[in-house]
């Protein structure tokens, strides 16, 4: 019954009646039966115990407990009255075959029915309360399992010990695992350098702290490397001890990343569409009124913002949005770039120096961030015949790509607002090219630095988290196939 709806007469009318009726039956020995003051002592427990039957019954009627578990309030303690009458009996039918006497064998027989009633309804009052609440108990677990499941971000259950125990759908699209390769299982993400942060912040969340926003990263199944922000908090057992730890993912990479592009990408088009068309409107506008005293000059003065526009479209369009990162074999990917910067750019000059595999966690636009590195150098420069040196090497867990040249250099106002170093609005498509190959490298869970070269040059470095070693051959396969 819920709070509010008013008594059920059910059960606990029941157990009313039958305090009652004891009362009633006592009262009536007692009045046409001699008694003794033994007698008086049984008859008060007699009496004791039937008050406790209706103070019962009438909780019952005023309670919030359902019909049905009054019912087996009820049902208990004419089974546990039931149950004492019969052995009353029995005890009686003894008596009379050994032709013993028996002192007032009706209060015999009450005592033993109302202990009866009493011992059967509490009985009947503890499973009640049991079976309620263990389908109070499933009912919430039934919610948290399906907030776990349905939670959109990617949420673990372990032991104090690092056992999983739960893994909802979205850790298996951030992780890569399935959640019957995990559970039971030892916990599979913590990098090898990073087993000890792993067990500071169980032994952290085990003694009743709370884990907020921490940063860190974690490995996906595949062997790549995520950035993630970790949430952690202990649950605790009845006794007050923890006997889980949840913890909560989210990826980092891809929601940084895309506000600062979003941005960048603001800033740009902000400052060089409304300059260029203005220049392109400004000179049609005077070529079709015959104010320019060179056609000539206005025109190439159009074509030249046209070009510039041309030129952000299709850096804007070598903008991979995908996230995703998979095992690649950098060397195919760096050989297929710098295919493409040697056809495209037969005046230069680029070599090669790599290993014959060197595999990496990146991104599918990595490729398309190598070009651009490429183009960077052979572009920017006042050497007609610019030379290139790309290398690829293996190192500290690292795969690092290297571009070195021998230009002027990249500018400052163009390299520290990518680095992070101060905030610049962008004036050109050259800038993009540098923040495309930035957000590559962050997107793949690595990083993108520059030196100076003497006596001049620049070096861009592309370090890429290493991945040989860590997945099966056909992950490997699908991987070399998405890069192609």
């Amino acid at each position: 019954m819920s709070r509010g709806d008013g008594p059920t007469f059910d059960g606990g009318v029941g157990l009313v009646a039958l305090g009652g009726a004891f009362v009633i039956v006592m009262l009536w020995n007692q009045v046409f039966a001699p008694s003794s003051a033994v007698d008086v002592v049984q008859t008060g427990y007699v009496g004791l115990a039937s008050l406790v039957l209706v103070l019962g019954g009438l909780w019952l009627i005023w309670s919030e407990w359902p019909a049905a578990s009054q019912r087996r309030v009820l049902g208990w303690s004419l089974v546990g009255c039931g149950f004492l009458v019969v052995l009353a009996f029995l005890q009686l039918w003894d008596h009379v075959r050994a032709g013993t006497p028996v002192s007032r064998p009706g209060m015999m027989v009450l005592r033993l029915a109302v202990f009866g009633c009493v011992g059967g309804a509490a009985t009947g009052f503890y499973q009640s309360k049991s079976r309620r609440e263990q389908a109070r108990a499933e009912e919430n677990l039934e919610r948290f399992t399906t907030l776990f499941e349905e939670a959109p971000l990617a949420v673990v259950a372990l032991t104090g010990e690092g056992e999983v125990v739960m893994w909802n759908a979205a850790a298996e699209s951030l992780f890569g695992y399935r959640a019957s390769e995990v559970v039971g299982r030892p916990y599979p993400l913590v990098p090898g350098r990073r087993s000890e942060e792993l067990a500071e912040h169980l032994g952290q969340t085990t003694s009743g702290e709370h884990l907020e926003g921490v940063r860190t990263k974690r490995r996906r199944k595949d062997g790549t490397l995520l950035d993630v922000e970790l949430w952690a908090t202990p649950i605790s057992t009845g006794a007050g001890g923890v006997e889980l730890v949840l913890a909560v993912f989210r990826d980092l990479t891809a929601s940084e990343i895309a506000d600062e592009q979003r941005s960048v990408l603001q800033r740009l088009f902000r400052h060089n569409l409304r300059n260029d068309l203005t220049v392109v409107r400004g000179n049609a506008t005077d070529i079709a009124a015959e104010r320019s005293t060179s056609p000539t000059e206005a025109a190439d003065r159009i074509v030249s913002a046209a070009d510039r526009l041309i030129q952000l479209a299709e850096h804007v369009g070598r903008l991979d949005a995908d996230g995703t990162v998979h095992s690649f074999d950098v060397t195919v990917v760096v050989e297929s770039a710098v295919t493409e910067a040697r056809e495209r750019y037969p005046d230069a000059t680029i070599t090669l120096d790599a290993p014959a595999e060197a595999r990496a966690q990146t991104v599918s636009g990595i490729e398309a961030a190598f070009v651009e590195a490429l183009e960077n150098a052979v572009v920017h420069t006042d050497d007609p015949s610019p030379e290139v040196a790309v290398s690829v090497e293996e190192s500290d867990d690292v795969v690092e790509v290297q571009f070195a040249d021998s230009g002027p250099g990249i500018p400052a106002t163009e390299w520290e607002p990518v680095a992070g170093q101060r905030e610049r609005p962008l004036r050109h498509a050259s800038g993009l090219g540098l923040w495309m190959m930035h957000w590559a490298a962050s997107r793949s869970g690595g990083t993108l630095t520059k030196a100076d070269r003497s006596p001049r040059g620049t070096e861009l470095t592309f370090a890429l988290p290493q991945t040989a070693e860590r997945e099966s051959d056909e992950a490997a396969s699908r991987a070399d196939a998405e890069a192609e």
